[in-house]
């Protein structure tokens, strides 16, 4: 499956001299480890790459235009685990869920009730189903 781009009605517009245009874009189950490219044309546009693009966030992910390689980048939270074995995981605080309830993950060495920088988003992993998840995306440009 690909992407698909579905463009509302009259959405397709012009600010002056530049073009704008809204669109759904809707990922497949199949996302490209650098991103999914898109077709500026679908937003009116005659030339590119685009001067600039917004993307709303959407059922968790975070989707960023790359302007260098002229693709829809999808980001999320992402902790990776070490190598230590469950039965050697005794000492530091459970992590909570979102409703605040602990759960049976266990960070070590950690003190609780302390909010812990986990870094930057990171790209979800080459083919992820993101077939659930939809973008509005804005481009401007000519």
């Amino acid at each position: 499956m690909a992407v698909t781009v579905s463009i509302p009605t009259s959405r397709q517009n012009s600010l002056g001299a530049w073009k704008l245009g809204i669109a759904d874009v809707t990922m497949d189950d199949n996302y490209p480890t650098g991103g999914e490219t898109l077709d500026i044309t679908d937003w009116g546009l005659v030339t590119g790459p685009p001067y600039i693009v917004l993307i709303d966030g959407a059922q968790g992910y975070h989707g960023v235009w790359d302007y260098s390689t002229v693709k829809l980048v999808v980001y999320t939270i992402g902790v990776r685990t070490g190598s230590t074995g469950t039965a050697d995981s005794t000492a530091g605080a459970l992590l909570e869920d979102l409703a605040g309830a602990e759960t049976v993950i266990r960070a070590m060495d950690s003190v609780i009730n302390t909010t812990y920088d986990l870094g930057p988003l990171k790209e979800v992993p080459s083919t992820s189903d993101l077939s659930t998840v939809k973008f509005r995306v804005l481009m401007i440009g000519e």
